[in-house]
């Protein structure tokens, strides 16, 4: 897809097309890398994480493993 149209799909920051296609190739190698064959994905970025961590009373940082 050109980079034209990626600037105009929903849900993608227009500023973000030059590089998904790179991001998402990526995402790949290190799925194939680590056998993984799903990845769980946010909206949010890992600050707001780490605020609602402290808001809740917890430390920032990496919390239990699951």
């Amino acid at each position: 897809m050109p980079e034209d149209e990626r600037r105009a799909v929903v849900g993608l920051h227009p500023d973000r097309a030059p590089t998904i296609v790179a991001g998402v190739a990526m995402l790949i190698e290190a799925m194939r890398a680590f056998g993984l064959e799903a990845v769980e994905v946010s909206e949010h970025d890992i600050l707001r994480g780490a605020a609602l961590r402290l808001a809740a009373g917890s430390p920032p940082g990496p919390g239990p493993a699951s």
